[in-house]
């Protein structure tokens, strides 16, 4: 019985429901249709005066804007290049008392720029001027 009430009450508020449905789709199809014929009347003159009849959609703004910033970004001369200050680095080693010192290998190394570094010894240092030699000692302090 719970059953038989179930689908009544359905088909009742089916019945009831319906023409609200029919009305609404009937209304949306006549706006349609208006539309349809508006627009189509309104774009004959247009066509035949040699106008755009849709007019440029969100795309075409997107890409004649992405168009214009690459021909302005193409006029302006390039950037000059970034120049990077080179920075020496002076390794030394302390010689513990009464242990022989072996000679360090000879090690370079070439940056992307060309700049050459190579490991100093101590009697390179030695035999260098003092006005050459940079004392960072205390700028580390």
């Amino acid at each position: 019985m719970k059953g038989l009430f179930k689908r009544l009450g359905q088909g009742i508020l089916f019945i009831l429901a319906l023409p609200f449905g029919i009305a609404i789709f009937i209304l949306f199809s006549i706006y349609a249709i208006i539309t349809f014929f508006y627009t189509f009347f309104s774009a004959i003159p247009a066509f035949f005066k040699g106008e755009n009849v849709f007019g440029p959609t969100e795309l075409d703004i997107a890409a004649s804007t992405r168009l214009a910033e690459q021909k302005l970004a193409a006029q302006q001369p390039p950037p000059p290049p970034v120049v990077q200050p080179s920075t020496t680095i002076n390794l030394f080693t302390v010689q513990q008392p009464g242990t022989e010192q072996v000679p360090p290998p000879q090690v370079t190394y070439t940056q992307s720029d060309g700049v050459t570094y190579r490991r100093v010894t101590e009697q390179e240092v030695a035999a260098l001027p003092e006005e050459t030699i940079i004392d960072n000692s205390e700028e580390q302090k």
